[in-house]
This record gives C-alpha cells, structure tokens and sequence, in this order.
C-alpha cells in the first residue's frame, strides 16, 4: 500500500505544478484509477494497447 500511496502523491504533485482544473488529488485517484482498468483492458483482449492510450489521453486532454 506505500508504494501505490507514494505513486499517488507523485502523481497528485505533478497535476498540482500543472495547474490541473478540479483537485489534484482526486484527478490523481481517478487518473491512476483508469490506468489500472485500462491495464486489465488490455490484458483481457477487450481493447488494444493503442485503444488504451488514445482513452488516456482523452482523459487526460479534459484536466486542462
């Protein structure tokens, strides 16, 4: 649990620097939360590794 709490906070300080719009933390959770689906997405062949990063970015294209 301190390595995913530390990669939390890591995470958390970058969108913070960034000036992400809405709370750091919670896009920081939710963030690392569908990095960990999408993971198991791939894994279990119901979306390609392509398809994945294009959600991410999406995602991560609507903090700004």
């Amino acid at each position: 649990m301190a390595c995913a709490d530390a990669l939390r906070d890591v995470v958390t300080e970058q969108f913070r620097l960034a000036k992400v719009s809405g709370d750091p933390e919670t896009r920081a959770a939710v963030t690392l939360a569908l990095v960990t689906g999408l993971q198991l997405s791939v894994l279990a062949g119901q979306c390609t590794g392509e398809e994945a990063v294009a959600l991410l970015t999406a995602h991560l294209d609507g903090m700004w």
